[in-house]
Formats: C-alpha cells, structure tokens, sequence
C-alpha cells in the first residue's frame, strides 16, 4: 500500500476530468483526520487520509460500466441487490478497486464499502470515514455546516443526525432506502438513546 502523498499524485491522474471529486476526496482525508485529533480516536492517520482519497475512486465511471466492473468481484445476486440503489454502487465498487490496485487492508475495504449507507456496529474507523464524507468542509449543501458542528460537539450525536436527515431525504424523494442504512440508523438511535438515559 503507497503512502497518501505517492497516491495524491496517482489519483490526480485518475481524477484529471473530475477535479471537483478529487478536492472532496483531499477534504475528506483532511477532516477524518481532524475528527480523529479532537476526539484522540487513536486511529491511524496515514490510513485514514489514504481512505478519503480512495473512497470515491469508482464514482467516475457511470452505470453501466460499473456494474460491468462489479460482475468480476461479485455474485449476480448481490449486484441485482445494488442494481435497485444505484447510489451506492459506486462504493462497493470502489472498495474492490481499492484492495486491488492498491492493496488496503480490512478496514480501508470496509470503511470504502460502506461509506455510502454506514451499517450497523460500524468500526471508529468507519464512522469517521462516514461522517468526513457527509461534511468535509468543502461541503457546500443546506445544512452541512449544521452537521458538521453537531459532530465536532458530540460525534455519536451528530452521525445519529446525519443517518435520520439522510433516511428522511430519501422517503421524500421517494427512493428505495438500502437495507444497511436502516440497520445504521437504529444502531445509532439506539446508542444515542442509551447515552441520555
């Protein structure tokens, strides 16, 4: 696995069409680790910088193309899964192009593979990767910067937040809510309900 500035220059690369995802993917690198400082999570910084780069590595692909890249790592059945939430293919994806071309470990894998739905008893690795992704400070949409304070006050609360503002986002758009964000989402809920009792 190279380290995160021999990969910046490689992903440019990658990225030369697509600066506006190569400036959020440095800004979510940037915020996992300032995350990770505020609160002494003790987690690796290289490799959480090294996953915010690598974590939107197939978003450049469309659809098609994706799905074509996924059927080499994937069973039928779990690409008719993603097939119904198209969102998130992207990520699954990327984690394998992750791990092949780059070699990540387990946590890189997995913190990639979910970045996009979280899932239930996520690693501390994972939620900061999650939440970074959510409100890196290049983020620009209505309240992000409500989020993004929520989780520099209280971490647990805020990524509560996010995954409730996201499930409601998308009842209201009317589309499908991936079965891991629901698990997420009562993980979460569950534990935030616990702290104020």
């Amino acid at each position: 696995m190279m380290n995160y500035h021999k990969l910046k220059e490689e992903l440019a690369v990658h990225f030369k069409n697509h600066q506006k995802r190569f400036q959020h993917s440095i800004g979510v690198s940037e915020f996992a680790v300032e995350l990770n400082d505020k609160y002494n999570f003790g987690l690796d910084n290289e490799l959480l910088k090294i996953t915010g780069l690598l974590h939107d590595i197939a978003k450049i692909y469309d659809l098609k193309t994706s799905l074509e890249m996924l059927s080499k790592y994937e069973t039928k059945e779990v690409i008719e899964h993603y097939k119904k939430y198209p969102n998130v293919i992207h990520a699954v994806l990327g984690a394998y192009l992750a791990r092949e071309l780059f070699n990540v470990n387990d946590d890189i894998f997995n913190a990639i593979y979910y970045h996009t739905t979280g899932t239930s008893n996520m690693t501390k690795f994972m939620e900061v990767v999650y939440v970074a992704d959510v409100v890196e400070r290049g983020r620009t949409y209505p309240d992000c910067e409500y989020f993004r304070n929520l989780v520099l006050d209280d971490f647990d609360y805020g990524l509560y937040k996010i995954l409730e503002s996201i499930i409601q986002m998308l009842k209201e758009k009317n589309e499908p809510i991936e079965e891991n964000t629901i698990k997420a989402y009562e993980t979460y809920r569950k534990k935030v309900l616990e702290n104020e009792i």
